[in-house]
């Protein structure tokens, strides 16, 4: 076995006049990162919690297919929900789906809450579904809906804030 860098990672710092500069720009390079996984003339879903990660990759999806940037052949969410207050999210979820009008799938609580994995050990596993039936309820749920390509939020929480498992 040979190791070999193929590419280095080379910054650059960016310097902008307002906070709105550097809003914008962010805006930007995060509409291309999504725009480039909607390249797919398969039906689209986002696991969708009442997260800012998920409904922020939601709402840019939306926002790219009604300026014409790209094409919906079907777009759907599809969210865990659970009757205990304290994790109920569906009236968040509901401000994102009301907005723009697409399939918005509810997986209810089948008696998995609280032995879910707050954090996931590895990118092998998903998030928040550390029990099979959580995995197979939700996965199952896309899978009969027809979606071929999945986006969420993931590990976003970690790039941001820190998580060594995420930067390692």
């Amino acid at each position: 076995m040979r190791t070999q860098s193929y590419w280095q990672l080379q910054p650059r710092e960016l310097r902008y006049r307002s906070d709105d500069e550097y809003a914008e720009h962010f805006l930007d390079l995060f509409s291309e990162v999504v725009r480039a996984r909607l390249r797919t003339s398969e039906p689209v879903g986002v696991l969708l919690s009442g997260g800012l990660d998920s409904s922020s990759v939601t709402c840019v999806a939306q926002e790219l297919h009604r300026s014409g940037q790209v094409k919906n052949s079907g777009f759907a969410t599809f969210s865990s929900v659970f009757d205990d207050p304290e994790c109920d999210e569906r009236s968040l979820i509901a401000d994102v789906q009301g907005k723009y009008g697409f399939d918005a799938h509810f997986i209810a609580d089948s008696g998995f809450a609280g032995r879910l994995q707050l954090e996931p050990w590895g990118f092998q596993e998903s998030p928040n579904m550390g029990v099979s039936e959580a995995r197979d309820a939700v996965f199952g749920t896309i899978s009969r809906a027809g979606v071929r390509v999945l986006l969420s939020g993931t590990t976003a929480d970690g790039c941001v804030g820190g998580s060594r498992r995420v930067l390692d």
